[in-house]
């Protein structure tokens, strides 16, 4: 097939060593479960590759001194010039270029900077084990629930958190890990932690429904708009509108 113009898809893909093997074979694109829904969960440490990641955002979660996080910066070049590219991004919607750390906290505050330093943790992967796709589903997911939130008229604070729900959904996926071994690393809220790992109140109900979306057959999506409240135009709208601005983001 490599000396056709054309463009290779391996289909299926359900498990991590099935992903490698066709990333191995020089396939161009990966369609599967695999992208979505945990398969084999094993490690029982989490990976050095997300450690630091990690840490920043228990010591934001905090409220720890500047000096702490920025420590953590330092020691990783990589992260901190990610972080400032997705601060600086279309997406982020500032009037200035944020400079450096310090000066994000500045024009962000601790509490809007916690959610771009989720996507830390989710694209903080680059040697593989967390392929392109796997990383946009989890961001996408986060932007439609904060954006079906905000058509809810649910609370700015709300809204943080179901990005936050959405982002961090995959994350079982991402550290190979089950999400209650997971959240034990995590200080986060009683109703991020429930929506997360029982899919209970209406963070989880609103997960529920940004899953369902990614179902070809859209199973579940009447019932669960009907449940929410939400017309099928407020999460057509919303959906469109996550996938443009994750591709703002330039993952």
């Amino acid at each position: 097939m490599r000396s056709y113009p054309v463009i290779r898809i391996a289909e299926r893909v359900e498990t991590h060593e099935q992903y490698h093997l066709c990333k191995e074979l020089g396939m161009d694109g990966f369609q599967g479960y695999y992208f979505a829904k945990p398969e084999t969960l094993s490690a029982k440490v989490i990976h050095p590759t997300f450690s630091n990641a990690l840490e920043l955002l228990n010591l934001l979660r905090m409220d720890a001194d500047l000096r702490k996080v920025e420590q953590i910066l330092k020691r990783d070049v990589a992260l901190s010039y990610k972080l400032l590219r997705y601060v600086n991004s279309a997406a982020a919607g500032l009037n200035t270029t944020i400079s450096s750390f310090s000066h994000a906290v500045t024009v962000l505050g601790y509490k809007k900077l916690y959610r771009w330093l989720t996507l830390l943790l989710v694209t903080a992967s680059d040697d593989g084990r967390a392929p392109p796709a796997l990383q946009k589903t989890a961001v996408t997911r986060g932007r439609l629930m904060e954006l079906l939130g905000a058509e809810l008229g649910m609370s700015p604070d709300d809204c943080d958190n179901l990005f936050i729900v959405g982002m961090f959904s995959l994350l079982d996926v991402l550290f190979d890990m089950p999400m209650n071994a997971i959240l034990e690393h995590l200080q986060l809220p009683v109703c991020i932690i429930e929506a997360l790992a029982a899919r209970k109140g209406r963070m989880g109900m609103l997960l529920q429904l940004t899953q369902s979306c990614e179902d070809g057959q859209l199973n579940g999506v009447d019932a669960l708009c009907q449940q929410l409240g939400l017309t099928p135009e407020q999460l057509n709208q919303s959906h469109v509108a996550a996938l443009a601005w994750v591709e703002d983001l330039g993952l």
